[in-house]
């Protein structure tokens, strides 16, 4: 088992010591369940890498936000650096362009009724292409309290995306030119 132990030193009032009291707390119960917990953060970390996501929280009351090691390795950001913020995300991974569009998505979690974040968004590097998903949660009397979420990246889907537009326009080109022969 694991056991806790607090003890103090109590003194006479001429300083001296009296005796010695210590107090013992089975914590076998917390340990496991802190194994546990560093367990599955190991699996998560794992399979963001794998599925090439990352997460991110915003607590908005304390105003701070933290990032998984995903999100930095995604973008090329160094950790140590970086202070992971809207800003720094709005004006070092999204690109430029989409700026605007990501930062309106997310002003309508924020203000919307049901918190509900989805915006696709290109890279200010790499112009890759990521999905933005998240979820805005609400303290008792319905302030904004946190926002929780992930940015997956979703290039290959976009240029499958593409690739079929471009197949489709060729063909209906041929279709409609081969119309009068057909």
């Amino acid at each position: 088992i694991w056991v806790s132990i607090t003890g103090r030193r109590v003194l006479a009032p001429d300083g001296t010591t009296l005796y010695y009291e210590s107090f013992f707390q089975d914590i076998t119960e917390r340990k496991r369940v802190h194994e546990e917990l560093e367990e599955i953060s190991k699996v998560a970390s794992l399979a963001q890498r794998a599925s090439h996501f990352g997460m991110f929280r915003s607590d908005i009351k304390r105003r701070r936000t933290y990032w998984s090691p995903e999100v930095f390795e995604m973008h090329g950001l160094d950790a140590a650096s970086t202070e992971p913020s809207r800003q720094v995300w709005l004006q070092k991974i999204v690109h430029p362009e989409d700026r605007d569009q990501t930062a309106r998505a997310v002003e309508e979690a924020m203000n919307g009724p049901d918190g509900a974040f989805y915006c696709e968004f290109r890279t200010a590097v790499g112009e890759r292409w990521m999905l933005g998903v998240g979820q805005l949660y609400r303290d008792a009397e319905g302030q904004p309290d946190h926002f929780v979420g992930i940015d997956i990246e979703i290039t290959r889907h976009k240029m499958a995306e593409q690739a079929l537009r471009e197949s489709e326009e060729r063909y209906r080109g041929l279709f409609e030119s081969a119309g009068d022969a057909m």
